[in-house]
């Protein structure tokens, strides 16, 4: 019995050894990522360059918001798919979609605030909000059908998701 328990204590010492060698491995891991982090922050965040990466980071979603903005009704109105009628129930439609979107904004950051996951607070947020914002732009100026009231109803939503996905990336 004595040799028997002797045996299991044997085998078990180098799995205890292996366990803690693992855990001294990981600590110095976590400490070698903390350093490259603050050595990575030491370079960038003091420099000019991350002013500039921070202005020229939205530069792209703001040319999309842009265009939309300056030229969506310019864009209607000369491809001649509505009649007056229509055009006007499509332009009320984008002012009530510019009201729920004012409504829409701290409802939005909100959600943001209490989202938690590995990726963080924002990340997930402007992934998709990027990605369903740019199928959204591109379905705004695509999708088109042969009757003028399905085109306003159509157009609507379109512009509605597409606000609110921009809501979600901004």
């Amino acid at each position: 019995l004595k040799k028997a328990v002797l045996v299991l204590v044997q085998k078990r010492k180098p799995r205890l050894v292996a366990t803690e060698r693992n855990n001294e491995a990981e600590e110095k891991r976590k400490e070698g990522t903390l350093l490259c982090g603050l050595i990575l922050r030491r370079i960038f965040m003091n420099k000019k360059r991350s002013k500039w990466s921070y202005a020229i980071g939205c530069t792209g979603r703001d040319m999309c918001y842009t265009l939309v903005s300056m030229y969506l009704l310019i864009y209607i109105q000369y491809s001649g798919l509505l009649n007056e009628a229509q055009f006007l129930v499509l332009t009320g439609i984008i002012v009530l979609c510019r009201v729920w979107d004012a409504v829409n904004d701290p409802m939005m950051g909100t959600i943001i605030s209490n989202t938690k996951t590995r990726l963080g607070k924002y990340r997930p947020w402007v992934l998709i909000g990027c990605l369903s914002n740019a199928i959204f732009l591109f379905l705004l100026f695509t999708l088109r059908f042969d009757n003028g009231w399905v085109n306003v109803i159509v157009l609507g939503v379109t512009y509605l998701l597409w606000g609110m996905t921009y809501t979600m990336n901004d």
